[in-house]
């Protein structure tokens, strides 16, 4: 209900929750930077690249990109060779703690006891009017089952659109953070588990 408002928060992903769109992979050594492998399918009866790319925990916007000859958005015809993009390039710099990828739409988690990366698509807030921070920040606070404080300027966008958004949603199916939120040193962004 509420979800197509919620621009300020930086990045949605289930890494926080389910871990249903996550894949790990075993740190390669130092100088390699390549995990995991390209891989093809064939599209079963009434599946659209979404729904293929959820089977093998690829974003949306990598299976177009891979597929480009492909609907984005529709029923694909039954056996479409379709391609996998699970092929990763690590992202340069420390490989510690959460690493976002924005050009790439792709969170990376460094497993602090273990040689293991994980990684899944994120998504950011809305395009235009507001730009995603770049730079290094800390995880200021975990919340479960979060509220959801639409800021002055969501609230405003809603109206101009003539509808009215509370000024808090409480945890449950209408909260667009979903079940779990990481707040940053940021204000007013956030890392959590909705709109996958």
């Amino acid at each position: 209900m509420f979800k197509k408002y919620l621009q300020f928060i930086i990045l949605t992903t289930s890494f926080i929750g389910s871990h249903a769109m996550a894949v790990t992979f075993a740190l390669p050594p130092a100088g390699d930077n390549v995990v995991g492998e390209l891989k093809h399918t064939y599209s079963g009866e009434g599946e659209t690249l979404f729904e293929l790319g959820r089977r093998y925990d690829i974003g949306y916007y990598e299976m177009v990109e891979a597929n480009p000859s492909l609907d984005p958005d529709g029923i694909l015809p039954e056996r479409t060779y379709v391609n996998i993009p699970a092929q990763f390039i690590l992202p340069p710099g420390p490989r510690k703690g959460l690493v976002i990828n924005l050009a790439e739409l792709r969170l990376y988690y460094y497993h602090p006891n273990e040689r293991a990366v994980t990684t899944e698509p994120v998504g950011i807030g809305r395009e235009g009017g507001w730009q995603t921070p770049i730079g290094t920040t800390t995880i200021t606070a975990k919340k479960k089952n979060p509220f959801w404080y639409p800021t002055k300027n969501i609230r405003e966008d809603a109206e101009k659109l003539g509808e009215t958004l509370p000024k808090v949603v409480p945890p449950g199916p209408d909260n667009p953070l979903g079940k779990y939120a990481l707040k940053l040193g940021w204000p007013t962004y956030l890392i959590h588990d909705g709109l996958i």
